[in-house]
């Protein structure tokens, strides 16, 4: 779940695996103007089962990644990871129209982070709460990291 300050209010969530990113030019990713993703906080949710990825902003789903059961390039997502929340400054994605410095300092504002299991062990529902601003990224799940967190 990211937003880009340059293009303020919109959010996206994308796939970044083997297969699907942008540096190959195969990224799956959903984008949505909420309006007000820099004013105010927002409830940003991952629902993870062993057969989808569904991303929402606000209880709406914004996108679904199915499991194509082709292996780890595609669907790396039955490993530990960590969670990630990253405020990110300039970069390829962020910084593509320049960089105001002068919107400095920049504050990522989290009310909470919570991780709920369903029923099933394999299920996992990880819902956030946070409100953004300029050059902010919210990067949850989505770097294969060391085995912190185990489900």
């Amino acid at each position: 779940m990211e937003e880009v300050g340059v293009d303020a209010n919109i959010v996206s969530s994308s796939i970044h695996c083997a297969a699907y990113n942008h540096t190959i030019n195969t990224q799956k990713t959903a984008s949505r103007n909420i309006g007000t993703a820099e004013s105010e906080f927002h409830v940003y949710a991952c629902e993870w089962t062993p057969d989808y990825l569904k991303f929402f902003v606000d209880g709406t789903e914004l996108m679904t990644f199915k499991n194509e059961g082709s292996g780890k390039n595609v669907w790396p997502f039955t490993y530990a990871f960590y969670p990630i929340l990253n405020l990110a400054w300039g970069g390829d994605w962020g910084g593509y129209k320049g960089v105001d410095e002068s919107a400095l300092p920049i504050t990522m504002k989290v009310d909470y982070v919570r991780v709920f299991q369903k029923n099933s062990v394999t299920n996992k529902i990880i819902v956030m709460k946070t409100r953004y601003f300029l050059f902010v990224f919210l990067l949850c799940f989505f770097f294969l990291v060391p085995k912190k967190i185990t489900w």
